[in-house]
């Protein structure tokens, strides 16, 4: 690997010796990094140094670093992003995933050929409305999950909020999750223009914009996996993708036939409005099926060759189910 330049291995027991000029380093300590001196040919950098990072690291590595195409900082106590992130032109890949990161500077807009940007487990609450110039963003996850509190649906994950201009960044195939409690309407009607979508995840949405942003969905017809949560538990978001008006019925669960792609499906915690959930057909791919803390429901039903490819069913906590009817054999079905 060294003779290749593949990738170096720094320990924090000795000083950094590197054979020719690597383009990929991987870090124990981070205090490796600012010994470095020749960082220009580097293309990506990993740390995995759980640590206290020395004062402006960040800042003095990146002016040492204009080429790089991968900076992966997860699980660190990397605390502060400097405003000259923007220099780094090429990078592709960005992942702050479990950091201190409390806010993102706005020259993230500059990082035009960025496709990654993981956010997961930060404290960043809300992103620049730069980063609506990340044309080329496949890839961007940003929440926060608190695991020391009792599970809430509503109270336990939170999102990061978005500002309009979310309809520029037409190539992200994965979004989640977004409160978009600021512009809503034109964030929710915005969605409707990033038709490669595969994942989607929206948090305190309002039911008054149920309709604006079924018809944004109905554009995704790659969407595999779709999560939205209410902003109160008082509100019901009726989700109908027909494309003409439906009629009104107790079976609304079906209009979600009209996502053929659809992988996973959830309903959590009183998410359905009804005493019967059945299913009828209409999904053709869905492989994950999830029902957990339905109170109302009295009965499910699941016609045959409805669910043709599921592989996994859980049904838990419903309290006053009493009725399960499956028209088909179990197959290989896992239940949980």
């Amino acid at each position: 690997m060294k003779d290749s330049n593949f990738c170096h291995f720094f320990h924090e027991d000795g000083p950094p010796v590197a054979i020719g000029k690597p383009r990929r380093l991987s870090l124990t300590s981070a205090k490796d990094l600012l010994s470095f001196n020749d960082l220009l040919h580097i293309r990506a950098i990993h740390i995995f140094d759980k640590g206290a990072l020395p004062e402006n690291f960040m800042k003095k590595s990146l002016v040492k670093s204009k080429h790089l195409k991968v900076l992966d900082f997860e699980d660190t106590s990397l605390n502060c992003i400097p405003s000259n992130l923007g220099n780094l032109f090429h990078l592709r890949y960005l992942n702050l995933r479990s950091t201190k990161i409390k806010v993102l500077p706005k020259s993230i807009g500059k990082l035009i050929n960025l496709e990654t940007l993981d956010l997961k487990q930060t404290l960043v609450h809300e992103l620049p409305k730069e980063i609506k110039n990340l044309t080329k963003l496949r890839y961007l996850r940003g929440y926060y999950r608190n695991f020391n509190t009792d599970y809430s649906v509503l109270g336990t994950t939170r999102g990061i909020a978005m500002r309009k201009g979310i309809e520029c960044l037409t190539s992200l195939q994965n979004l989640s999750f977004i409160e978009a409690y600021h512009d809503e309407l034109d964030v929710i009607q915005g969605l409707k223009k990033l038709t490669q979508l595969r994942r989607l995840g929206l948090r305190r949405v309002r039911s008054e914009y149920g309709n604006a942003l079924c018809s944004s969905i109905a554009e995704m017809k790659h969407l595999e996996s779709l999560n939205i949560t209410a902003i109160s538990a008082d509100e019901f978001i009726n989700l109908n993708f027909e494309s003409t008006p439906p009629q009104i019925d107790d079976d609304s669960i079906n209009s979600l036939k009209n996502l053929p792609n659809l992988l996973r499906l959830s309903l959590c915690d009183n998410a359905y409005d009804g005493k019967i959930l059945h299913f009828k057909e209409g999904f053709p791919k869905l492989k994950k099926l999830v029902l957990v803390r339905l109170n109302d429901v009295h009965s499910i039903i699941i016609d045959k060759d409805s669910l043709p490819e599921l592989e996994f069913l859980i049904l838990r906590k419903i309290p006053n189910l009493k009725e399960f009817l499956w028209d088909q054999a179990f197959g290989e079905t896992a239940f949980y």
